[in-house]
């Protein structure tokens, strides 16, 4: 019966044997051998590279289907209705015999595969070429993403060892950010009219369109136009396409003639690969500063204070803001911007400095 056949299966024999076919009369028995090992003195586990063993329980014995240095093939364990044959040589003569699933779990037997699922020892590509290509990505975005930041920190710490090449000189470059603006743009004009001195200023494209006159008072006078960005968008926060179109798309008014930029300023001072080409096609440097005034901070400083800083420093490049302010607070900041001008003028013509165009820096 079934019972008897898994026995003579574990004792070495063929289940059903017949007088064509016996095993030789020197095959070594089940009942001779270490109750851990075969024959080859291997313990139920086949060396690494060779295919995994599976065995079958029956009863105190122990049946390897494939035994170490013997050739045999394991498959993986099938549905309920299908069927596993293991081949076992032995002695140079091979055993089938067919178990259905049923006779596996009912022993507790498993079968192992040697290599991990899904690979093909004649096609690997499949698993290989997909992680490969994951790391390449990984790789190049790591790349792109440090050459768009990285280039413009490079261009700004250039700009700014440039800007404090005034310290300590005796020159000393007054700038506007933001404008124009009808009303604090030509107070400011007329100040820098009454001291017969130049600064920069640095303007918004959108702003620039709206004031014309504004911006040929400014050309006209002698000061230095500089492009301030179309809508002064900080460029790490903003994709690369806007970041783009905001660097390079100066306004009619500010491409040619007495109007022309011939300076830039990034807004917030932040830059990117994009910002850095945009000049370049541009063919206008990068202008920074040494001292914010401190225009737009909260709350405001004293006139004294950074005027102090300045005579301290001997020089440098200043910003202050000169747009339009439409806050509870925005007279008294209009009011601070043109006293500091104004003090730094004063104090400029008291040491004898030169006032330079940010160009200079």
């Amino acid at each position: 019966d079934e019972r008897d056949q898994r026995c003579r299966l574990n004792r070495g024999e063929h289940p059903n044997p017949s007088p064509e076919r016996t095993d030789p009369p020197n095959a070594p028995r089940r009942d001779q051998l270490d109750e851990r090992t075969d024959e080859h003195g291997h313990r139920g586990q086949k060396p690494a590279g060779d295919l995994a063993v599976s065995q079958c329980q029956c009863e105190e014995h122990e049946l390897p289907f494939a035994r170490p240095g013997h050739q045999g093939e394991a498959h993986a364990v099938p549905d309920q209705e299908s069927e596993i044959t293991a081949t076992a040589m032995d002695g140079g003569q091979g055993h089938s015999r067919s178990l259905t699933a049923n006779d596996l779990s009912s022993h507790r037997s498993a079968f192992f595969l040697a290599t991990p699922p899904g690979y093909d020892d004649e096609n690997p590509t499949p698993i290989v070429l997909p992680m490969l290509y994951v790391l390449l990505s990984i790789i190049s975005l790591a790349v792109l993403a440090t050459l768009y930041v990285g280039v413009g920190l490079a261009a700004r710490f250039l700009a700014d060892r440039r800007a404090r090449s005034l310290l300590g000189n005796g020159r000393l470059a007054i700038t506007f950010d933001d404008g124009p603006s009808p009303g604090l743009t030509n107070q400011i004009l007329d100040l820098l009219q009454e001291f017969e001195a130049r600064a920069t200023f640095f303007l918004i494209g959108e702003t620039a369109e709206a004031n014309p006159a504004v911006v040929q008072r400014i050309a006209a006078e002698g000061h230095t136009v500089g492009w301030h960005s179309k809508t002064h968008l900080n460029q790490w926060k903003v994709n690369p396409i806007r970041a783009w179109r905001d660097s390079i798309r100066l306004p009619e008014i500010l491409k040619a003639g007495p109007t022309i930029a011939t300076v830039y300023r990034p807004p917030y001072g932040k830059m990117n690969l994009l910002t850095v080409l945009a000049t370049r096609l541009l063919k206008i440097p990068i202008s920074t500063w040494t001292l914010p005034s401190g225009d737009t901070y909260t709350p405001l400083p004293t006139t004294a204070s950074v005027v102090a800083e300045i005579d301290e420093f001997g020089g440098g490049v200043v910003l202050m803001h000169d747009m339009t302010r439409t806050g509870p607070d925005g007279e008294t900041r209009d009011r601070f911007v043109l006293e500091l001008t104004r003090a730094l003028l004063q104090l400029s013509r008291d040491r004898g400095w030169k006032i330079v165009s940010a160009i200079d820096a």
